[in-house]
Parts: C-alpha cells; sequence; structure tokens
C-alpha cells in the first residue's frame, strides 16, 4: 500500500483519449511523456490531501487490490485453482512450495480481466528462506519475461539474499504496451495473464495468505489521464506557433479532469485502507464499503 506504489496512469490511459500522443510516427514530437504522468499523479495526491485532511496520509489508503478472475498453479502438467484461497487474508493457503513442485516449469497464473501493475502478496507464517529468483511473464503473443529495465519490475518479496516469497510486499510493473489477452486452462474468456516462477525450490510449506492484482480505481485513472494530457498540451504550447491553441486544449483537459475528481470526490466509490495497515482485514471488508473518500 501507498501513493509511491501507484503507476495510477499509463501511456495506454492517454492513448485512449488522445491517440496521436502516444503515436509511434511522434506527431505531437514525442510519444512517451513521464514527466507528466507523474505531474498528473502529483496533482491529484495534492488534491485528495487537500480535500479530506480527516485522514493521516489519504492517499496512502486508497485500496488498489482486488481479486483476480482466476489463481491456478501449474504442476507436473496439471492445474489447480486457488482462486477463492488466494483472495481471502484467513490463512496460508496457497502452497507454493507444492505449486513449484520443478521450479523452472511449474507456474502459478493469475488471469484478471483488466490490465494490471503488479500483485499483493501476504505472508504469514510459512515464508521461503532459500534462495530462489522470481521471474513473472506475461503474454504478447508468447510468454515474455519481465524485466526491471524494460518493464521497470520492482520485486519486494524477496528477501536482501536473493529468497523469493520472503516476506509480505508487491511485485510491480510498467503495464507492457503489447500486452495481450489470452485463454488459460480452457477458461472460455480471454484474460490478462501473468505467470510466475521461481529458480530453485522454496523452502517446505511455503505458502502465501492473500494474492491480489494491484489496479488504481478507474476513477482516478481516468482523472490522470486528463492531467497528463493538459501538461503535455502546456508543454507544447511553449515551442509551438499556434499557444493559444494548445493552452485551449490544456484548459479543456484540465476542467474535464477537475470535472471527473469531483464527482469522485462527491459521490465516493473510493474506499480506504482504515487501520493504514496495508492489508485488507475482515473489519476493513465491511467498513470500506460504506466509508467513501468525500466530505462530511
Amino acid at each position: 500500500m501507498g501513493w509511491a506504489t501507484l503507476q495510477l496512469v499509463t501511456h495506454a490511459d492517454l492513448r485512449s483519449l488522445e491517440p496521436q500522443a502516444t503515436h509511434k510516427d511522434e506527431p505531437w514530437g514525442q510519444s512517451a511523456w513521464p514527466e507528466q504522468m507523474t505531474e498528473a499523479k502529483r496533482d491529484i495526491k495534492i488534491w485528495i490531501e487537500r480535500d479530506f485532511p480527516q485522514f493521516s496520509s489519504p492517499a496512502d489508503r486508497v485500496l488498489d487490490r482486488w481479486p483476480a478472475a482466476y489463481v491456478g498453479g501449474y504442476t507436473g502438467g496439471a492445474f489447480t485453482e486457488y482462486s477463492t484461497a488466494a483472495a481471502d487474508d484467513t490463512q496460508d493457503d496457497v502452497v507454493l512450495s507444492t505449486v513449484f513442485a520443478t521450479p523452472g516449469s511449474d507456474y502459478l497464473y493469475v488471469l484478471a480481466d483488466w490490465q494490471f501493475e503488479g500483485l499483493f502478496v501476504s505472508m504469514l507464517d510459512t515464508v521461503n528462506a532459500n534462495a530462489s529468483a522470481l521471474t513473472v511473464q506475461y503474454w504478447n503473443g508468447a510468454w515474455t519475461t519481465m524485466t526491471q529495465a524494460s518493464n521497470r519490475l520492482t520485486d519486494r518479496v524477496s528477501s536482501s539474499g536473493g529468497a523469493a516469497f520472503a516476506t509480505t510486499g508487491r511485485i510491480s510493473w510498467a503495464i507492457p504496451d503489447d500486452w495481450e489477452r489470452r485463454e488459460v486452462h480452457d477458461e472460455g474468456t480471454r484474460f490478462y495473464a501473468v505467470r510466475v516462477t521461481v529458480g530453485s525450490a522454496l523452502t517446505a510449506g511455503t505458502a502465501v495468505g492473500q494474492l491480489l492484482t494491484v489496479r488504481p480505481p478507474d476513477g482516478l485513472r481516468r482523472v490522470a489521464a486528463h492531467l497528463a494530457l493538459a501538461h503535455i498540451c502546456r508543454g507544447k504550447r511553449l515551442d509551438s506557433q499556434s499557444p493559444t491553441l494548445w493552452e485551449s486544449i490544456a484548459a479543456g483537459y484540465q476542467k474535464t479532469a477537475e470535472s471527473l475528481y469531483d464527482s469522485l470526490r462527491r459521490n465516493g466509490g473510493i474506499t480506504l485502507d482504515m487501520d493504514n495497515s496495508g492489508t485488507v482485514d475482515v473489519s476493513e471488508r465491511h467498513l470500506t464499503g460504506a466509508v467513501r473518500l468525500q466530505r462530511a
């Protein structure tokens, strides 16, 4: 949990609103806008902290973890489903040492109907102590390994000694532009999927208590996309022969972003981690249904 871990806006989000902004032929002068995306996220954090001072660090309490459509282990050529066990946080009931009986060829699959930017992994009592590298792959027509260089892959579940699944944390990545849906285990529906494996055997009994996909709320993603485009257009105004036109476009995106954010603020829809524990416990499942990010 934490605002710093949220990607919040991607180039795919920008492209859905303004295809030319990220076109490969760069009609807007470039096709990647990391600084403007960062500024958009910073704006939203300021708005949340301004509007909800009754919470300590309210932006850090925004819940961004969701149950997967399917979680399954592929062990010895056969699938075993763990969807229900992965969604709850009551016990260590996804036994990874069993799933990865043959490291490198056995996999843990996680499927969702949306693109997600990581996995939240809650380890309770049975953690791994053996050195074992963790690998995450996504589907783009073939299973492709995510790396720190190409996907900004960040592994927060491994120990400093290289033991995968040694602690509660996140495995995060920048959403790939070429991520495609695919069917896994005859589910009958094509999902966005990742599969995880390890390089060496885990400590016997290593198990996960909860495994969820990480995805910021759609409302805030949309606000961030409009804000990023506003920042992009303001920047283009400075080196354009038509500064008034670009300023007008920027103002339109800014107005839409503010309107969307105001609707979220007034109508709710964003649940909070009430005790700021970084996990969703039983009491919060009941409380966050009624507690919304809006003025009292």
